[in-house]
């Protein structure tokens, strides 16, 4: 968990969407994200974390957002699909590194 939520603030940058509340625009029968929040963040920590360390970092922070859906639902809709797709977003990204 503390694993998760470090780089929920090294990787996604929690303290500048936590408070927001538009962070999901839809068109098209599609939901965006700003890039942002979707960037690959590990060569500014790779002195700290290994690629594999930082896989599951990665690992632990989108199965965190995922137990985070129903708190960020009570703070708005955008929220919890805003977490719900760096989610999915997240563990897509880990297959690929």
């Amino acid at each position: 968990m503390d694993i998760a939520k470090l780089f929920q603030s090294l990787i996604c940058n929690y303290s500048s969407w936590s408070e927001k509340s538009e962070l999901v625009t839809y068109n098209n029968n599609e939901y965006f994200i700003s890039n942002e929040y979707l960037k690959d963040s590990y060569q500014s920590i790779e002195e700290i974390f290994t690629i594999d360390k930082y896989k599951k970092g990665i690992f632990y922070m989108s199965t965190y957002f995922i137990r985070m859906v129903p708190f960020m639902l009570h703070k708005s809709l955008h929220h919890a699909i805003f977490i719900l797709l760096l989610s999915i977003h997240y563990f897509d990204y880990i297959t690929y590194v």
